[in-house]
């Protein structure tokens, strides 16, 4: 079987299995295995946890470099001959390095490698794993960066990248949260085709990196780039646009994923905003998830829906609000002014209590 058919057929797999690339899970690899469609490992996951089988040292194949490889060496006898396993297989960690102007060739138990030109991804066997990093026109529309769930390679909650100077200057399309390919009617929850294999053939006057995806920038804090954590948020039946620090982000509807720059609390069925540390005066919005059977668990709770006093369980509240069920599920709190006195309301089963004044209140949006 070509290299072509092996990658492509690895790849597909790994789709069918939804496999993810992370510490915990060990992704299974044939001997004729490479990272030349750079799935397995690349610049964003620039570490993965792999098993090879026995006996790949008789499959053969061709291998470029000494310690660090050329990325469509195949990785099994290139770990071999690297010493990280032995011709029993076994478990290892593959590491994504950046390309190389040459790679020398080496034997090395029983294996031959070939010396090498310039070429622009490598891998090894030795860590410490680089930062991942993307471009400015890296979305995260297939999910590669943060994302959960079938169909999803690395199932991530959250990651820090390192984004480049100037993606002020690249610009791209924006909208909160999200970033959408904007001449594609797609369904949001699809997930996107597998990356084309590396071709058999050497392409030596191309060095391109086919992780690459259409434009629309990553936003950060500044045109100096930097480090940024993104997080894995769930889909909205709405994105509300605005312009800030001079990016334009646009309006849009329900869209199935999202992602933002702010980790989401936890919490518990007790939790409450009595300190206002989930939302006051200065942070007057806040995302948050309730975990399930909030609405057995009881407790008290005052007020309506136009206005919760800050001690009230957020998570009663927001089942007294409907905005979610026993099920439990994502909130979105807004900070509001404390009333004069709370009334005792009744809705969807649960009954507030009347209270006495707040300097301040919570309600759901």
């Amino acid at each position: 079987m070509s290299r072509l058919l092996r990658s492509s057929a690895a790849l597909l797999l790994l789709l069918a299995l939804g496999c993810a690339v992370e510490a915990a899970t060990v992704i299974q690899l044939d001997c004729g295995r490479t990272n030349a469609d750079l799935v397995t490992v690349n610049r964003i996951t620039t570490k993965a946890t792999v098993k090879c089988p026995a006996n790949c040292k008789a499959a053969g194949g061709t291998i470029y470099g000494t310690g660090t490889y050329t990325h469509d060496s195949r990785i099994c006898l290139s770990a071999i001959h690297a010493g990280a396993i032995t011709n029993t297989g076994g478990q290892f960690t593959l590491y994504y390095a950046k390309g190389r102007t040459s790679y020398t060739g080496s034997t090395k138990f029983t294996i031959k490698s070939n010396n090498y030109g310039t070429w622009p991804h490598s891998i090894k066997f030795v860590g410490p794993a680089l930062q991942p990093s993307i471009d400015c026109d890296k979305n995260n529309y297939s999910r590669d960066v943060v994302g959960v769930g079938q169909g999803v390679l690395y199932n991530r909650t959250k990651l820090t990248v390192a984004c480049p100077k100037n993606c002020l200057a690249a610009g791209g399309t924006a909208a909160p949260l999200r970033r959408r390919q904007r001449q594609q009617a797609v369904d949001p929850n699809a997930v996107p085709p597998p990356p084309q294999a590396a071709p058999l053939r050497r392409r030596r006057q191309q060095a391109v990196d086919r992780n690459s995806v259409p434009p629309s920038p990553v936003a950060v804090a500044n045109a100096d780039g930097g480090l940024i954590t993104i997080y894995d948020f769930p889909g909205l039946q709405s994105y509300r646009g605005s312009t800030a620090n001079t990016i334009k982000s646009s309006n849009y509807g329900s869209w199935g994923h999202s992602y933002r720059f702010k980790p989401v609390a936890n919490l518990t069925c007790a939790s409450t905003n009595a300190q206002n540390l989930l939302v006051n005066a200065t942070v007057t919005k806040s995302f948050a998830v309730c975990p399930m059977n909030c609405f057995s668990a009881g407790g008290n709770i005052y007020g309506s829906s136009a206005a919760y006093r800050s001690n009230s369980r957020i998570c009663l509240a927001a089942h007294h609000a409907g905005v979610i069920t026993s099920n439990g599920g994502m909130v979105i709190l807004q900070y509001v002014k404390g009333l004069a006195s709370y009334k005792s309301v009744t809705a969807n089963f649960v009954t507030s209590k009347t209270a006495a004044a707040s300097p301040n209140a919570f309600k759901f949006i």
